[in-house]
């Protein structure tokens, strides 16, 4: 049986990897190359989009190993600068540290709520918020500080279920050789079952169902196409869109920023700041998230910064969003130094936005009809690696026997 995959990101890669034998699978990516947000930098080492996995997600770790695809633990603490100091620990120890006596107490209050997230609502968690920390302006700018980073998403976008779990403490790892790296073993081993064709930089235009069938329109180099087929998975964020239906929620844009330096160039007097940039930290500065990426025989290294909810920058020229983040270094530490090379990743569809949904986490894949499901990483308690591989492999666990029947 014929089956189209439109998207080749995690989801769509995890959708092909899990259909079961007997089905050949035509997989559509616009990009010219698959990975979605799991992109590593193939130039100089460092993370476009997707960088880490949590402890306790369960698929992503079972897939790696299943693959034979190594990662590691990086960390359990989070670093913070906050007015002009620095401190890494958890989210209490740093708290205290950076915070007043006041403030520290309310964050303190509220972060003992998260191991009971899930029995929260998903009412808006702006007003909420507000109310657990007495209105205190430094705990409120604190962990909207942080929850940029976590979610690229304003405030008053979470649920208060939402909001708590990303404050949630975990285990921190990520994959070796890059987020990449997984994207490339998925396509390869699909591919090398003989039974996926792969169509790069194709726009699929509208997705039909009749007769029996799934008709898929799309256009390459103004070329115009179209194609039967027996079902359809569809993971993309423009998904309900593609199969005639009105879209449901919206995504948050980031920017990535990789700056490659020639030398090691840190000169920080504090040993705890030193070791942020190696572990990354927060930041209350227009950089909201700065870490070294990777680190080169000849001393080379690699800073990554993210930008969270980017729609203004996004819309800016490389030379502006170089400028800035140039700014918001010197203001962080002593570096004057200008890098040799950078690479600017925008994400216009970058997270979805699922902290408000009531049924964000109860659906893996959603059924448009017997023969199309929607899969992606919005279907998820949270936007992650683990979700999109956990939503593609459902819906291909749904769709496979749905066909058969039908056939």
């Amino acid at each position: 049986m014929r089956v189209a995959i439109i998207g080749g990101g995690l989801s769509g890669l995890s959708a092909a990897y899990y259909l079961p034998r007997g089905f050949r699978v035509t997989m559509f990516e616009r990009d010219r190359k698959v990975g979605g947000r799991a992109q590593t930098s193939s130039s100089f080492g460092g993370e476009e989009g997707a960088e880490f996995l949590l402890g306790t997600e369960t698929a992503i770790h079972s897939l790696l190993k299943r693959l034979g695809i190594p990662c590691y633990r990086i960390r359990e603490l989070v670093g913070v600068r906050f007015r002009g100091r620095y401190a890494c620990g958890s989210f209490r120890t740093v708290a205290q540290q950076l915070l007043p006596r006041r403030s520290a107490k309310a964050v303190k209050s509220l972060l003992a709520l998260t191991p009971r997230y899930s029995k929260y609502s998903t009412a808006p968690a702006d007003g909420w918020l507000r109310k657990k920390l007495h209105g205190d302006r430094e705990a409120m700018a604190f962990l909207q500080m942080i929850l940029a980073g976590e979610t690229c998403a304003p405030l008053n976008h979470l649920g208060v279920r939402f909001l708590l779990g990303c404050l949630y403490s975990d285990s921190w790892y990520r994959i070796r050789g890059g987020s990449g790296r997984l994207a490339k073993t998925l396509r390869a081993r699909c591919r090398a079952k003989g039974r996926m064709t792969l169509k790069l930089r194709t726009h699929v235009e509208s997705v039909r169902e009749s007769d029996g069938a799934v008709t898929v329109h799309w256009s390459k180099g103004g070329r115009r196409s179209q194609a039967r087929f027996d079902g359809v998975i569809i993971a993309t964020p423009k998904g309900e869109t593609l199969a005639g239906m009105r879209p449901q929620g919206h995504f948050h844009s980031y920017v990535s920023v990789l700056l490659q330096y020639r030398r090691a160039w840190w000169k920080e007097e504090n040993p705890s700041l030193r070791k942020g940039f190696v572990t990354g930290f927060y930041s209350d500065g227009p950089l909201n998230y700065v870490q070294q990426a990777s680190r080169t025989p000849r001393g080379r290294r690699t800073l990554r910064i993210l930008l969270p909810d980017a729609d203004r920058e996004r819309a800016w020229s490389n030379a502006q969003i170089r400028h800035m983040c140039f700014a918001g270094l010197r203001d962080i530490s002593s570096l004057s130094e200008k890098p040799i090379r950078s690479r600017i990743t925008r994400w216009p569809e970058g997270l979805p936005c699922v902290g408000r949904e009531e049924q964000a986490g109860k659906e893996k894949a959603k059924p448009i009809s017997k023969r199309v499901y929607l899969a992606g990483d919005r279907f998820g308690e949270w936007p992650s690696m683990n979700a999109a591989i956990v939503s593609g492999k459902q819906a291909a666990r749904l769709l496979a026997p749905n066909l058969t029947k039908l056939s």
